[in-house]
């Protein structure tokens, strides 16, 4: 798992996802038109993107790995971290068969629309998923790589 360990990656996750919420909003205006029902937008962000990251994370690495255990074990003793960890296994499940169903390429597709979906039951357009969801797919890959080093 290289130096990092599993503490700071889900404080890395959590991080990223913050900082992520302005920028992504103004490369994809489109967004915004989910987020209207939400009364926190920026912290609703936060905790879907970070669930979604950590779930990437164990789905990728294995729900039965070392680092997913212990991200998860880490999340249930720390304060608001078990409603992520809950919220992370829903994710897992829920993707996992998604991916059983139509393989690991519509994974990053799945990943945006249970992001949207999360803030909204409109099912998104077509064209709002070919590229936001590979964007947030490769800030997850850029923190796992940052731990594989």
């Amino acid at each position: 798992m290289g130096k990092k360990n599993s503490e700071s990656i889900v404080k890395n996750i959590a991080t990223i996802s913050k900082f992520s919420y302005e920028p992504t909003i103004k490369k994809y205006p489109f967004l915004e038109h989910f987020f209207i029902n939400s009364n926190s937008p920026e912290e609703d962000w936060t905790l879907y993107l970070t669930t979604a990251g950590i779930g990437y994370i164990c789905i990728i690495e294995g729900e039965d790995s070392p680092l997913c255990n212990k991200i998860l074990e880490e999340l249930g003793n720390t304060d608001g971290g078990e409603a992520i960890a809950n919220a992370t296994t829903k994710f897992i499940s829920a993707m996992a068969g998604i991916i059983e169903t139509r393989g690991l390429d519509h994974f990053p597709v799945a990943i945006g629309i249970w992001i949207l979906n999360s803030f909204s039951n409109e099912k998104p357009q077509l064209k709002e998923l070919e590229s936001f969801p590979y964007t947030i797919v490769e800030l997850f890959e850029n923190i796992i790589s940052s731990y594989k080093e």
